[in-house]
């Protein structure tokens, strides 16, 4: 019998799977990709890098598809992410001693969404999209959140680890 997940905070385990997976190859994908472009270090550009997410993360906070309720707006997985990961990032690399202002937007963001959890609307929800889109979307978003607060914070440690070559020492 299937259980209710209706009511409980957690998606139902199939739902689970496809968000580990779907994950797990964005992970795969943003580490090959990283390897690939760390073999070519005479192209790379921090500064192009900075504007581009930058612009990038400007437009999406911005863009009214993007605005949710309580002024906030959607952590998405495709733009969102992406900048929260790498735009910290670079700070080393750029010789940045504080986070930028769009980093400090994203962080308020999160943190408003967080502290008004029980108040503020999925980002997708069943009446839009059809059950179990409100479960899918608020598991979702619990973990990007608590993924970009912990990244900010500094808790997530990787020893040894080379962001630029995956890892490898050559």
């Amino acid at each position: 019998m299937r259980a209710d997940h209706s009511t409980t905070f957690l998606p139902d385990p199939r739902t689970f799977q496809r968000i580990t997976r779907a994950l797990a190859t964005g992970m795969f994908v943003l580490l090959s990709a990283s390897r690939l472009q760390a073999q070519d270090t005479g192209s790379w550009n921090r500064e192009a890098a900075r504007t581009y997410l930058d612009g990038r993360m400007n437009w999406w906070t911005t863009w009214p598809e993007a605005a949710r309720d309580h002024q906030t707006f959607c952590i998405s997985c495709h733009t969102v992410l992406p900048y929260a990961l790498g735009r910290q990032s670079l700070r080393g690399e750029l010789g940045e001693k504080a986070a930028s202002p769009l980093e400090d937007k994203l962080v308020e963001n999160v943190t408003k969404r967080v502290r008004t959890w029980n108040e503020v609307e999925p980002f997708y929800a069943d009446a839009k999209a059809g059950v179990p889109k409100t479960v899918e979307s608020r598991g979702t978003e619990s973990i990007l959140d608590a993924l970009i607060l912990v990244w900010r914070e500094g808790k997530v440690r990787m020893r040894g680890w080379h962001w630029k070559t995956c890892g490898s020492s050559s």
